[in-house]
């Protein structure tokens, strides 16, 4: 079970995330946190099972055939399939941070059915909606393999019509906001944080694929910032704000304060992200290579670290090498990267980025309160502890 999974790397990441710590009173803080996650995950097995159940049931709702003309039953049948195969089953990584937040938010009141139903659904919305995008950003990178498989685009049936099948979900999470929120006070506000969402996504994407066409030198801390602001952070916002908007809050406060240490987390989570295309050996692809990033010339965390350090031996070295499609090119990048040691780099920034998160949490004094955190510090911090 996903859930207790997550309990074991949490009990078992404690020890690692503690040396990580400066301060030991934020540590003691974020102790008390994990360990609330840990009870409020064993708490949650029931909804977890729901919240899978509900994914799969709702996938098969919104493709009945009979609710569309026989003529194209084909095509739902596909769009099934396409569902099925990109929605990111048992992850729980968007349905659960915002059950917890609203959790949070209305505590001591325990959450109705009607509300747990609306939760379930909403996560849904952001399951499928970050799907999409996976997708389509799996054929503008050029990437092989998604966590393992290979991109829904390689597949000989699909192709290119991958780029339909992803325009096609995010269809499905308007046409679920309408049909089950049309009649609520807040469904506009629903609506326009998905579109909000979305908007940002594309200018994030936007900018990520900028680079490629330029020289490694117009690479710039700014232009990485702003790929992290506007291509990850909307994602680990998504959660909280719809958490927020179902649970009635207008406080320009706690939103501010929830969007300004989502922003944190995202950066983060994506220089964590960039970190590992480079140096965790899970990213390699079938021919022995690592993630594109060096090859697809992005302006990623490890070069720009990179950029900043390097001698005038090193900077000649990395402009031969870096945007080439060459695995022996790549090689010598890592091999830069290595003289500078940017392994030991990351860990500082980590414990950096670790300390201002629990630095603005314990800042908020309790507007918004600390639960609205608790799984998405989890599951940002957790998931990149492994093997350092």
């Amino acid at each position: 079970m996903a859930v207790s999974k997550l309990q074991a790397r949490a009990v078992r990441n404690i020890s690692i995330m503690e040396s990580s710590k400066r301060n030991a009173d934020q540590g003691k803080e974020h102790q008390t946190l994990l360990h609330g996650a840990v009870l409020k995950n064993r708490a949650l097995e029931k909804e977890v099972n729901k919240y899978d159940e509900f994914l799969k049931a709702h996938i098969c709702d919104i493709t009945e055939l009979s609710n569309y003309p026989p003529e194209i039953e084909p095509s739902l049948k596909r769009f099934r399939e396409v569902l099925h195969n990109n929605v990111p089953f048992s992850s729980h990584r968007f349905g659960l941070p915002l059950y917890n937040a609203y959790c949070s938010i209305v505590a001591p009141v325990v959450p109705t059915e009607d509300e747990r139903r609306k939760m379930l659904i909403l996560g849904c919305c952001i399951e499928i909606q970050t799907s999409s995008f996976a997708v389509d950003d799996d054929i503008m990178d050029h990437e092989e393999t998604r966590k393992g498989r290979p991109c829904w685009y390689k597949r000989p049936e699909v192709g290119l019509m991958a780029i339909n099948d992803a325009s096609f979900m995010q269809s499905i999470v308007f046409e679920t906001l309408r049909k089950e929120f049309r009649k609520e006070p807040y469904y506009m506000d629903l609506v326009e944080r998905v579109l909000l969402t979305e908007r940002k996504y594309l200018i994030g994407q936007n900018v990520d694929m900028t680079p490629s066409k330029k020289d490694i030198t117009a690479l710039s801390r700014g232009t990485m910032v702003t790929i992290y602001t506007y291509n990850t952070v909307p994602w680990l916002f998504f959660p909280i704000a719809f958490a927020l908007t179902l649970a009635g809050v207008k406080d320009e406060i706690w939103w501010q304060r929830a969007e300004d240490i989502a922003t944190k987390l995202g950066i983060f989570w994506h220089f964590s992200d960039d970190y590992q295309n480079c140096f965790n050996s899970e990213n390699q692809y079938d021919d022995g290579t690592r993630g594109s990033d060096i090859m697809e010339n992005k302006c990623t965390w490890p070069i720009i670290e990179a950029l900043e350090r390097a001698t005038p031996g090193q900077l000649e070295i990395l402009r031969e090498n870096y945007g080439q499609q060459d695995v022996v090119k790549m090689n010598k990048v890592l091999d830069v990267y290595n003289e500078m040691n940017i392994p030991e780099v990351y860990k500082e920034a980590k414990r950096a980025c670790y300390n201002e998160v629990m630095e603005a949490i314990h800042k908020c004094e309790g507007n918004p309160p600390k639960g609205l955190f608790t799984y998405l510090l989890d599951l940002v911090f957790l998931e990149y502890s492994a093997g350092d």
